[in-house]
């Protein structure tokens, strides 16, 4: 038994550490190529929405400002998880690129002990079943085809957890979103007493972090009937949920970003959704017959919540009520359909070898994993970032004055300004930034000289401007040069 436990806390470690480089592959991989002249950035996923979260964490504090438009707006503490990691990293003397990309891998590699943790309660005298539920919750992923000449994945949509890496992904705030939504049930099962004030803690914390889910977590355990537990936990849920919708109702910026989401149109049928499960599809519809509709269980909640989310998934309910359909969707909750999975995987190993069913499974998956790695890539002039155009924003950042940044349009570093100077950038991302067609219209006829001196003078004052980064001083006579190298030039306001 001890030489069981030793291999199986082996392969544990040899799974989450695997998974856990392999999700920050891309990083690694493009940091040992980094060349000397350049700085790099890290980009850990989709660019803008990386320098977004940059900006909060190089900020350092639990109320963020808005980084990517002009107006006064009041902070928000939407993204305190962000700035609390921002501060710890400034303490430990870390670059914020390093911040982030350090607190992803240790969270991703928390996430994976805790999705162990979760086997080890669900399977407490099978160290197979937890094995395969744990290679199950770390790597299950669609099917791979071909798509136009290069590889994909079957039934892929924006926000779907069914790609392993995905459900790692390159967010350090959404990972911990996981980790608190599977505390929420972990710990509402747990016959401890003294972890009642943790499930409060982290119950308000998950629901802050994630309404929408909380919603389908409570749902899920009110099955258990333990309305001496429940209630408490659902009205600090309720709580947390309309603290945070009233933050986003307070803020324009995040009504739009809101709003914008809802616009987006996800289409998939039940027979698409379920093609996306990949392997684990057919493990699925065969483990159903071992749900229990009377038990109370961990295993039931989690079961549950999965399903409760596909369901929802695909009901029109979500715009009927102003949530996106995707939101429905989460990590936390594809778990419970893995688990479902490993039931089915365990019938079938009553007829076949267990030993072939796992190498068919990683003959499936395997190139699935290789397929997410390869589709990581970042724009190369901002993930490598040329020196000079460092050295141009250490200047703006060494400037007291705390005006907002205009960027020449031919240059793609608005985007980058607040991470690396702390000071607003007058555009750099679409959904953060208010009024983003006028101000990209007004910022094209300010650099092409289609306004003159006093026009443009007024434009600047209007939106709290007071420096330009450019390829070259524009033509106006109130510009004076404060910063010269490299065809990278910062003018500032006489």
């Amino acid at each position: 038994m001890l030489l069981m436990s030793k291999f199986e806390r082996f392969v544990v470690i040899i799974c989450i550490g695997s998974i856990t480089i392999v999700n920050s592959l891309h990083v690694l991989t493009e940091y040992l190529a980094n060349p000397p002249d350049r700085l790099f950035t890290a980009i850990a996923h989709y660019w803008t929405d990386y320098f977004l979260y940059i900006s909060q964490m190089a900020q350092g504090s639990l109320l963020s400002r808005h980084m990517f438009t002009n107006e006064p707006l009041p902070p928000t503490w939407i993204y305190w998880f962000n700035g609390l990691i921002g501060a710890l990293g400034t303490r430990g003397g870390l670059s914020v690129f390093a911040t982030y990309n350090i607190s992803l891998i240790g969270l991703v590699a928390l996430l994976g002990f805790c999705w162990y943790r979760l086997c080890l309660k669900l399977y407490p005298s099978s160290p197979m079943r937890r094995l395969v539920c744990l290679l199950f919750l770390l790597t299950a992923s669609n099917f791979f085809t071909l798509f136009h000449g290069s590889f994909g994945l079957m039934g892929d949509v924006w926000f779907s957890p069914t790609p392993a890496l995905n459900r790692l992904g390159g967010v350090p705030h959404q990972v911990f979103q996981t980790i608190l939504l599977m505390m929420v049930i972990l710990l509402f099962h747990s016959t401890h007493r003294s972890k009642l004030v943790l499930l409060c803690v982290v119950t308000f914390l998950a629901s802050i972090a994630n309404p929408v889910q909380m919603i389908l977590v409570i749902a899920a355990l009110a099955w258990t009937k333990n309305w001496q537990t429940l209630v408490p936990t659902a009205i600090i849920a309720a709580t947390g949920a309309i603290l945070a919708n009233r933050e986003f109702s307070l803020q324009p910026i995040l009504s739009v970003a809101k709003q914008w989401e809802l616009a987006q149109y996800v289409s998939i049928n039940p027979w698409e959704l379920f093609v996306s499960f990949g392997p684990v599809g057919l493990l699925c519809l065969i483990g159903l017959v071992t749900i229990r509709r009377k038990q109370a269980s961990l295993k039931t909640s989690f079961v549950l919540y999965g399903i409760l989310s596909l369901i929802l998934f695909l009901l029109p309910i979500g715009h009927l009520v102003g949530i996106s359909p995707v939101r429905w969707l989460h990590p936390a909750a594809y778990a419970g359909i893995l688990i479902i999975a490993v039931d089915g995987f365990f019938l079938v190993g009553k007829k076949v070898p267990v030993g072939i069913l796992i190498a068919l499974y990683l003959m499936l998956t395997i190139p699935s994993l290789w397929v997410q790695t390869t589709s990581r890539t970042s724009p190369e002039n901002l993930n490598h970032l040329p020196l000079s155009v460092a050295r141009a924003l250490a200047f703006l950042k060494s400037q007291k004055e705390d005006f907002v940044v205009i960027t020449d349009p031919q240059l793609p570093y608005d985007v980058i300004v607040p991470a690396l100077t702390k000071k607003r950038s007058f555009t750099g991302h679409p959904i953060h930034t208010l009024y983003p067609d006028v101000k990209e219209r007004l910022r094209n006829e300010f650099f092409w000289g289609q306004m003159d001196d006093h026009s443009a003078l007024q434009f600047l004052k209007d939106h709290d401007i007071g420096y330009i980064f450019s390829m070259q001083i524009p033509r106006y006579s109130f510009l004076k040069t404060v910063y010269s190298q490299h065809n990278i030039i910062i003018a500032a306001v006489q």
